[in-house]
């Protein structure tokens, strides 16, 4: 358990003993240190604190930080790819291996989702399948064949790949960050969010999602913009 959960417990207590046993100064004192403490979330450590679902420009643009040929441009540009055209979660990403992507049919299947759960679904653009394929025919180059898709690369990026294991969840959320001012769960967020808003049915946003209700799939929906919701109303009046 983290000293944050505890925190709150913590503070509650204080305060019943302050009141209880109120001649004793030393829950006042207590009282008053615990409410200066204060917990930062740390960058380094993955934690995600943005909601939002990006702009269409902000999608592209994030792409476009990772523009030239190097190794670590070309893998980011597949990892991005993957958050924003299969709604992916980072744990579910560093997990993927080239035999999960089906290329003829755009798909791509998540052996160990959230609950251990498998499914299979498609990529929401066939433009995510050019970037994979970068990926990998730049892989293939090496003269050795590439289980996981996700690697760590070696001296910044510029001659030589690393083991044939998947990179870590930390290093896609340092990824994401230098691609723009988002978290990678905010890419989820922008493809149920474009989806939902651009007619898709809630079963089948659901459905690649992998949400068992449909009630979280519609809490990922930001309305981002009055001018689209406007276009999209309808009435019987």
């Amino acid at each position: 358990m983290s000293f944050q959960s505890l925190l709150q417990p913590m503070r509650q207590l204080v305060d019943t003993l302050a009141i209880v046993d109120y001649a004793n100064p030393v829950w006042e004192a207590l009282h008053k240190a615990l409410g200066r403490i204060k917990i930062h979330h740390s960058e380094s450590t993955g934690s995600e604190r943005s909601t939002k679902a990006l702009s269409v420009r902000e999608v592209l643009a994030s792409f476009d930080v990772w523009h030239q040929e190097k190794l670590t441009h070309v893998r980011n540009r597949a990892l991005l790819a993957v958050l924003f055209y299969a709604g992916l979660r980072r744990s579910e990403a560093v997990s993927l291996q080239w035999a999960d992507v089906d290329f003829a049919n755009g798909l791509v299947t998540v052996q160990h989702g959230k609950g251990d759960q498998a499914r299979t679904i498609p990529f929401a653009s066939q433009d995510a399948l050019p970037h994979l394929q970068r990926w990998q025919d730049l892989q293939a180059s090496f003269g050795v064949e590439r289980q996981y898709i996700f690697c760590s690369v070696k001296h910044k990026g510029d001659g030589e790949l690393g083991p044939d294991k998947p990179m870590s969840t930390n290093a896609v959320y340092k990824v994401v960050k230098q691609s723009g001012d988002f978290a990678p769960h905010d890419a989820r967020r922008t493809l149920i969010t474009d989806m939902l808003s651009s007619g898709t049915s809630l079963p089948d946003a659901q459905f690649v999602a992998g949400h068992a209700n449909g009630s979280t799939t519609m809490k990922y929906a930001k309305i981002k913009d009055a001018k689209d919701v406007r276009g999209r109303i309808k009435t019987s009046y």
